[in-house]
């Protein structure tokens, strides 16, 4: 039950930091736990898993978007590439 004038705020740390989500080592710096492995003998590239729907918010979203999120998309990209 919500009173009117209540603010609920969404606790994103505990969002992207949740064992549920990420598993035991949620806490870890791990880049390769976004990763896909590859059988083996293939040339291929590892490929990117698609996280939960809602649970990697980075820049949040609608009206409470960060205004920062397109510029550091282009950076991403001007930097990996």
């Amino acid at each position: 039950m919500q009173l009117a004038p209540s603010i609920v705020y969404l606790n994103t740390v505990a969002l992207q930091t949740s064992p549920s989500a990420r598993g035991p080592d949620a806490l870890d710096f791990k880049p390769t736990r976004w990763l896909q492995p590859v059988s083996r003998g293939v040339d291929e590239a590892p490929q990117l898993i698609t996280p939960q729907r809602g649970a990697f918010l980075p820049w949040f979203a609608g009206l409470r978007v960060c205004p920062g999120q397109k510029m550091s998309q282009v950076e991403l990209v001007a930097v990996v590439t």
